[in-house]
């Protein structure tokens, strides 16, 4: 195998495409796994991407150029963030969604 070249970084509305593909090939893997209530095709749209940007950020991650992951990142809000409030508000967030695609030999 060769030499792996990861890179991590922000995505933007140009790899909105790029990342609902990850997005669904990954869906397609673990649906097999999932009571069919909790399975859709597709699992992401793009507009459903855009949707999730406006309050979440997607990273992705790059081998050799090549988009193979994808991961939202949601920062706490004092609202939904009981029984803290704005001591956590911009300092805690949830990992919304981790997809990988094609991960070698188990993917």
């Amino acid at each position: 195998m060769g030499e792996t070249q990861v890179m991590v970084r922000a995505l933007g509305a140009s790899d909105g495409l790029a990342a609902v593909t990850v997005i669904n090939a990954a869906a397609e893997w673990y649906a097999e796994f999932l009571p069919a209530s909790e399975v859709s095709e597709p699992e992401m749209t793009l507009d459903g991407w855009a949707e999730e940007a406006r309050r979440m950020t997607w990273y992705g991650a790059f081998d050799t150029g090549i988009l193979v992951g994808v991961v939202g990142l949601e920062y706490g809000d004092p609202r939904r963030c009981p029984p803290f409030g704005a001591a956590v508000a911009g300092r805690v967030a949830a990992v919304r969604q981790t997809v990988v695609e094609n991960a070698g030999p188990c993917g």
